[in-house]
């Protein structure tokens, strides 16, 4: 799939894959960003991982040893009946369903920058957003293998080596391959490759 879009309570993301980037769009309840990431600051580093809210799970614990204590007073000190407990445990049963509510799953993929694209990691669903991202990486993978498996004489050979030795470590090309270009180089005297503006990604 080319596109996937994802809704969690007010927030909404729209990822769209196009030729040579990734487009994000993100509305709130506040605010609309659109914004493209090109396939070059794009790694294959994916990390997952699981956030909670504290705020929930405190105020749940609390409520919960309220509901307790009427409870105690009420059926072991057979203090007069009021009903509170009901309340109590009503409230407690609320917070802990917003509490687990608010747990939520999210898949980063890191850019070469330091920083990375959040998914949310089960909407629509986990298959679907696994399916999407990697959909995004193979392309990205098709875009950075044609664009940097080209020779170019205009650009010194240095730098040619090095760019297709980093197609190589990506594993973009094979060993056959990356010899096969090497020897061209060598053989044609040609540089570097076409378009390599933006090659080297910008860790500043």
């Amino acid at each position: 799939m080319d596109s996937i879009k994802q809704h969690n309570l007010f927030d909404f993301k729209e990822f769209e894959l196009l030729e040579d980037c990734l487009k994000i769009r993100e509305k709130s309840s506040i605010e609309y960003t659109e914004i493209t990431i090109s396939y070059e600051k794009i790694t294959k580093d994916i990390r997952v991982y699981r956030q909670k809210s504290i705020l929930w799970l405190v105020i749940s614990i609390a409520i919960f040893f309220i509901t307790l204590s009427y409870i105690i007073n009420e059926f072991i000190y057979h203090q007069p009946y009021s009903g509170s407990w009901l309340f109590w445990g009503f409230l407690f049963i609320a917070s802990i369903s917003l509490y687990y509510a608010s747990c939520q799953n999210f898949i980063k993929l890191m850019t070469y920058d330091g920083g990375f694209i959040l998914f949310f990691g089960n909407k629509p669903s986990k298959e679907k957003i696994n399916d999407f991202i990697d959909n995004l990486i193979n392309k990205r993978n098709t875009y950075l293998k044609s664009k940097y498996s080209k020779v170019d004489p205009d650009y010194p050979i240095d730098e040619q080596l090095y760019k297709i030795k980093w197609l190589l470590d990506e594993k973009l090309i094979t060993d056959e391959e990356f010899q096969s270009l090497k020897i061209k180089l060598l053989k044609d005297k040609y540089g570097s490759l076409n378009n390599s503006l933006g090659f080297r990604p910008d860790n500043t």
